[in-house]
């Protein structure tokens, strides 16, 4: 079972990064492209995974500033992935004036939580401090992930450990999108859907105290969460539409801003493979929760 749910995984993921293969974006008119800067450099620097890619619109700015977190189960995905979809995100926001950073992170089972979460926090400290130096508004700045990722950005921006182990905090974030994310880490780890207990373990070990720690709802009252932006796909995983619903529902509970979208005629790879295409519906929803956007310090 657990062969056959991996297969056809894998078959989705391929599907979708063919499609998104035979898409083309191209570098917006005035627009710079930065590759492999890294955003951390401590005693345990990956040369890998620790880097980032930019995507600089036209202009001097100041741009409000979106930093992208991939997807793949915490255990695989790259900021370059096959297929360029995540290059064709970053070149379609920053066309539409948004200075666009897409990281890569360490992965599992090498590194387990909270590696990860701890280096979206990293990546995010560094976007707050370097992101005048392209032409970004640090004031501006936001966070989005896809499933894994959308996990990740929710969990940096709920429990303030993490960026406050940067002398940071998510105060300092305008926002958060989260999109088609298994938030209740709890929950995956007790479900035998969508990966369920198979999936949770080589991440987060087999604690059940741990994956109740890194639940993002459970830390609502911990610290000063920006408003959010919870999507997922029509055709998303039953368990993961649910996830994106109860999270927005605690967000609301614990009187916090949060936005809802159900990206239409989609499934959890199409939501994101198809982001940089024209007219997208996503595309168009996150640049509406980004545009309006005042300026306003939050530190």
């Amino acid at each position: 079972m657990r062969l056959l749910a991996l297969l056809l995984g894998s078959l989705l993921l391929n599907a979708g990064m063919l499609r998104a293969s035979v898409q083309t974006v191209d570098v917006c008119e005035g627009g710079r492209e930065i590759r492999d800067v890294a955003y951390w450099s401590g005693a345990d620097f990956d040369g890998e995974k620790h880097r980032l890619d930019l995507y600089l619109p036209a202009g001097s700015g100041p741009h409000p500033v979106l930093v992208f977190v991939h997807g793949g189960g915490w255990r695989l995905g790259d900021r370059q992935q096959l297929g360029g979809s995540y290059i064709k995100l970053g070149r379609r926001l920053a066309a539409q004036g948004v200075l666009t950073i897409v990281i890569s992170y360490r992965l599992a089972p090498r590194f387990k939580h909270p590696a990860q979460v701890r280096d979206v926090s990293r990546a995010l400290a560094w976007a707050m401090e370097h992101a005048p130096e392209y032409g970004g508004d640090p004031r501006r700045l936001f966070a989005m992930g896809h499933s894994a990722g959308a996990h990740l950005v929710a969990l940096a921006a709920t429990d303030p450990r993490w960026l406050a182990e940067l002398n940071r905090s998510p105060a300092q974030l305008k926002g958060v999108i989260g999109v088609s994310g298994p938030y209740d880490v709890e929950h995956l780890g007790r479900s035998t859907l969508f990966g369920g207990l198979p999936m949770v373990i080589p991440a987060f070990g087999a604690d059940a105290s741990v994956w109740r720690d890194a639940v993002p709802a459970n830390h609502l009252e911990h610290g000063t969460p920006p408003p959010f932006l919870i999507a997922w796909a029509d055709a998303d995983p039953e368990l993961l539409r649910r996830d994106g619903v109860r999270f927005a529902d605690a967000l609301k509970q614990a009187h916090l801003e949060v936005t809802t979208f159900e990206s239409p005629f989609d499934d959890h790879f199409s939501v994101i493979t198809d982001f940089g295409g024209a007219s997208n519906p996503l595309a168009e929803q996150v640049l509406k929760f980004i545009r309006p956007a005042p300026l306003t310090s939050r530190r």
